[in-house]
């Protein structure tokens, strides 16, 4: 059900030309790399756990 909801719901990007669509996706890899990661509350996606370094 899960990917029916976001084909449903998640807007469809378009872009006129590949600066458009790279200038996307560096804000968006910029805004999903401040997420919290699910399994380390607190921590953002950029900055892995000490534990996964050993």
């Amino acid at each position: 059900m899960g990917n029916v909801r976001e084909w449903l719901f998640t807007p469809l990007a378009r872009f006129s030309n590949l600066v458009e669509l790279n200038d996307w996706l560096a804000i968006r890899c910029r805004e999903l790399a401040q997420r919290k990661h699910s399994c380390h509350s607190g921590r953002p996606m950029v900055i892995p756990p000490q534990i996964d370094r050993i």
